[in-house]
């Protein structure tokens, strides 16, 4: 019997750790990034193929700011796809959170967000062929195939990581698990966890 690969992959998501539900679109993101003092910003160029939306701590400035090039101490915003921002890139996830520890503190980070696998389903992922691309030499610990959504890396994101790596060179000892230039005085990882290890004994030996 032929199994399609949209029936076996998984996609990636970021999820909220305290109601353990997995964030789709930036409606459902939004009033947590408000929930530690966030605010969202316009998409800055509703023409373009992917439309990015980022987050400014605090008040909104008068003018948009490109996070692409930030001047002297003025830090990168948080981005994300836009409107969705479910099967994106390992890498995409890690800078998004990276940015955050620039703000807020690692534990506040790890409280609010974790990044878990999830099946893809017809209802979202229908234009599987067209839109997912496999997602290799991410180190992740789990079996299976991983996708991405295609066009969701772009320069201006791969621009942001060079500049934080350059903004702390003076950090020689990093964890490989971690976007290298990250702050690497917490312990923040992506970790893909089992589904029936988070679940209670009773509940694993009676779905068996």
């Amino acid at each position: 019997m032929k199994i399609a690969m949209q029936d076996v992959a998984k996609k990636l998501a970021l999820w909220h750790t305290t109601t353990f539900r997995p964030i789709i679109t930036h409606d459902d993101l939004e009033p947590i990034m408000a929930s530690v003092g966030f605010v969202s910003l316009s998409n800055e160029d509703p023409a373009a193929a992917m439309q990015w939306k980022e987050y400014c701590f605090g008040p909104p400035p008068p003018t948009s700011i490109s996070s692409a090039a930030f001047p002297g101490d003025l830090k990168p915003r948080p981005r994300l796809p836009f409107p969705r921002i479910d099967g994106l890139h390992l890498l995409v996830y890690k800078a998004f959170l990276c940015v955050l520890e620039q703000y807020i503190s690692p534990a506040e980070v790890h409280n609010l967000f974790h990044v878990r696998a999830m099946p893809l389903t017809r209802l979202q992922d229908r234009v599987f062929e067209k839109a997912y691309r496999p997602m290799k030499g991410c180190d992740i610990d789990d079996d299976g195939i991983y996708v991405f959504r295609d066009g969701t890396i772009d320069q201006c994101m791969l621009e942001q990581i060079t500049a934080m790596e350059c903004s702390i060179e003076s950090e020689e000892d990093f964890d490989d698990s971690r976007i290298k230039g990250c702050r690497s005085h917490t312990t923040s990882t992506i970790s893909l966890v089992p589904w029936d290890s988070l679940l209670p004994e009773r509940e694993i030996s009676g779905s068996s």
